[in-house]
């Protein structure tokens, strides 16, 4: 009976242990409310910075996008490079709210 029961509370204990990772958070990534208004050093940031170097994404993605399509057409996936080089980068750089650098998920 005295066996059971050490056995028993060394299990629970196991098992205690092994879910506390579960509970742990993410303490370097802060959260903002999607309706939050950016601070200032973050909009002279996307201003400054972010814009201009997406606006040299989307040359250089429209360059890639020429160079891949021969092989995108053979693949048939012209629709999936078409938006990965061309769309995503021109809606980060013109579609986005400025100061807002990380993409809101749902």
């Amino acid at each position: 009976m005295k066996r059971i029961f050490l056995f028993s509370l060394a299990m629970v204990f196991a098992i205690t242990l092994s879910a506390a990772p579960l509970f742990a958070q993410d303490v370097y990534k802060t959260w903002q409310p999607p309706n939050a208004e950016p601070k200032g050093e973050k909009v002279l940031w996307d201003a400054l910075v972010m814009r201009p170097a997406g606006l040299i994404t989307c040359l250089l993605g429209i360059g890639g996008f020429i160079v891949s399509l021969p092989f995108a057409l053979t693949s048939q996936t012209q629709n999936q490079a078409f938006d990965s080089l061309i769309v995503e980068p021109i809606n980060y750089t013109f579609s986005r709210p400025i100061g807002l650098l990380e993409p809101t998920t749902p």
